[in-house]
């Protein structure tokens, strides 16, 4: 309103709809108003964790001049595309549904690209489009044919139609995550291979700056773009895109999204209380706690220490929450000037190049055991996984270290790879200790 309080109202046609489900579960389906003025921000918290973070939100807020801070000015200009279903309109007449698109050619991509490196400003900015997260990225609708393969054909949405995927290019220099667009996908193409739990990734190509026959021959002057698959976009049967809803566990917590939310070493929550709010929330509690085991030590062998509150989700699905598949995993301790203290920490550890079974002890202890689950399952999680993501990242290795060329073949070679390796070496030691084998009955000690 005037006095800038927020409110939410669900419509009566949404609280009578059989398929109608909630925003998140602070925000029960209701016919009575939702006012911020009584309830501590949770309206304006929710919309809040819809909108970029950190640089690229004030990049965006000065290139529009925008009031520092006004969540609501900012959705409304970006709000039509955002995580989950909700989208947020000034025009009554657009519906969600809406279908329209328009090409996006590879030229006008790339000068959007460049500019932001340039000029300071946002891919989200031209696209009209409000996705979460400090990376510039944008989203677009596209059917890639190959993990790794020629930027092509794209489509943007036009007023509030939905997108399948999510590109991430290289960041500007000035930032130094030379690579991090191929090892973006490298990583989270290991995870998807060795849990099954992470959406499909591509890894696009186009002629370079400096590549002026545009015939992409040489691999180390090309642009690389990250591209994801939208895990909470589902396909129908007559071909339109249906948004799935979703929300992260920021919001999951009714907390705003900043640096001392998202990390629990900047004074957050601790990773306890994700498996708890897990266990309350989804329908399949056991599922769900299984999942985020899983996730949080494919975090820990890939060396990505900033898997912080915001990068896991719940999902919606047939009327039940369940945590969503994996997403932003990236070897961040390759990078040796950033902050290798992980967002999360397991039993307290937060220099992970020294953890120990006593630290997996603490974190089964705090995360594990109060939800019904016995030791060997962080055992057999540590053992699977100990050895199954190795062996996927030295397969992928091999694929694709011809295609990325010689420099970020190198990366991955000297950066990434040694880091996996040495730290599937102490998880699969870490499963004996914490569970030992059992000696086969009948067997005698030797």
């Amino acid at each position: 309103d005037n006095a800038g309080i927020w409110r939410l109202t669900y419509a009566s046609e949404w609280l009578g709809n059989p398929n109608a489900f909630p925003l998140s579960p602070h925000l029960v389906l209701r016919a009575k108003p939702y006012d911020d003025a009584q309830e501590d921000g949770m309206v304006e918290k929710f919309f809040d964790n819809l909108l970029p973070e950190g640089d690229a939100r004030l990049r965006l807020e000065k290139r529009l001049s925008a009031k520092n801070g006004d969540s609501f000015d900012l959705l409304r200009r970006f709000g039509r595309e955002t995580a989950g279903a909700v989208t947020v309109s000034t025009s009554p007449e657009l519906k969600p549904e809406d279908s329209k698109y328009v090409a996006l050619p590879r030229p006008e991509f790339l000068t959007r690209v460049r500019r932001m490196r340039q000029e300071g400003g946002s891919l989200l900015e031209a696209a009209r489009m409000s996705l979460a997260g400090a990376q510039d990225k944008t989203a677009v609708r596209m059917e890639p044919r190959a993990d790794i393969e020629l930027l092509d054909v794209l489509l943007e949405p036009e007023d509030q139609a939905p997108t399948t995927h999510i590109l991430k290019p290289q960041p500007p220099l000035s930032r130094r995550l030379e690579h991090v667009a191929v090892i973006e996908f490298f990583c989270m193409t290991v995870a998807r291979r060795a849990s099954g739990n992470a959406p499909a990734t591509h890894l696009l190509f186009a002629p370079g700056p400096d590549d002026a026959d545009e015939d992409c021959s040489r691999p180390d002057a090309l642009e690389w773009v990250y591209c994801v698959q939208r895990f909470d976009r589902t396909t129908t049967r007559s071909g339109g895109i249906r948004r799935l809803h979703q929300i992260d566990f920021l919001q999951l917590r009714n907390e705003w999204a900043s640096t001392m939310s998202k990390y629990e070493t900047a004074g957050g929550a601790k990773l306890g209380l994700m498996f708890t709010l897990a266990a309350k929330y989804a329908s399949a509690p056991a599922v769900a706690i299984n999942a985020l085991l899983h996730g949080r030590i494919i975090s820990f062998l890939v060396g990505d220490a900033d898997a912080h509150w915001k990068n896991r989700s719940l999902m919606w699905s047939n009327g039940r929450w369940n945590v969503s598949p994996l997403y932003d995993v990236v070897c961040t301790v390759a990078y040796p000037w950033l902050n290798a203290t992980p967002a999360m920490t397991i039993g307290g550890c937060e220099d992970e190049r020294k953890i120990t079974a006593d630290h997996f002890k603490a974190f089964f202890a705090e995360c594990i055991e109060p939800h019904g689950a016995k030791v060997q399952a962080v055992s057999l999680a540590l053992r699977t996984l100990g050895a199954s993501v190795p062996r996927e990242a030295r397969a992928l290795y091999d694929a694709i270290a011809p295609q990325v060329g010689p420099s970020n073949a190198a990366f991955l070679r000297d950066k990434v790879l040694p880091v996996i390796d040495e730290r599937a070496a102490v998880a699969i030691e870490i499963a004996a200790a914490l569970a030992p084998p059992r000696a086969v009955r009948g067997s005698r000690p030797r």
